[in-house]
């Protein structure tokens, strides 16, 4: 029997962490809606594979020790995607702009007392 047990979630951060600075600005490019769309759509024009890759730099300390199965995995997942451009753009930046607004809506709590 396999499991998997989510015990750190990214979200919230911990109280005085620090956003990464290239996941901000990745996050700040695609968040506005008259740029987000377009900026992500050039990103897959890139390719399924240098997607995956990009968002692992992002993610992993050392993204050269996913494993090839994971890697491989991720790149068929982003393929399938690929066909649905539009409808997976739309879909991912407005889960993205969820995120957002959750991560933020504290901070704006918290600072506007």
């Amino acid at each position: 029997m396999s499991a998997l047990v989510l015990v750190n979630p990214a979200v919230p951060f911990a109280r005085g962490a620090r956003l990464d600075a290239a996941v901000a600005a990745m996050l700040a490019g695609l968040t506005p809606p008259l740029v987000g769309e377009p900026l992500m759509l050039a990103r897959w024009r890139r390719g399924p594979e240098w997607s995956v890759r990009s968002l692992l730099a992002l993610c992993c300390v050392d993204p050269s020790r996913v494993a090839p199965e994971v890697l491989a995995a991720h790149v068929a997942l982003a393929e399938e995607r690929h066909g649905l451009k539009r409808v997976a753009a739309r879909d991912l930046l407005a889960a993205q702009r969820s995120l957002i607004l959750a991560l933020v809506t504290p901070w704006i709590e918290a600072h506007s007392a």
